[in-house]
């Protein structure tokens, strides 16, 4: 019983850790979010006429 108390207080600690896993995810997502950023400005600056007709070919598809 004793030892069973201890592989839960070791249960728990990993539980810690994986919490903290999740904060450096959310900094992860941040950076994502900064690619995104990063992305939709090529994307203004590379090709507006070929980014409106796929939407526009897009729209007549859907």
């Amino acid at each position: 019983m004793a030892r069973g108390t201890g592989h839960r207080a070791q249960s728990t600690e990993h539980r810690a850790q994986g919490t903290g896993h999740g904060a450096r995810g959310t900094g992860h997502r941040a950076q994502s979010t900064g690619h995104r950023a990063r992305g939709t400005g090529h994307r203004a600056r590379g090709k507006d006429r070929s980014c409106r007709g796929r939407a526009s070919r897009a729209g007549l598809l859907q």
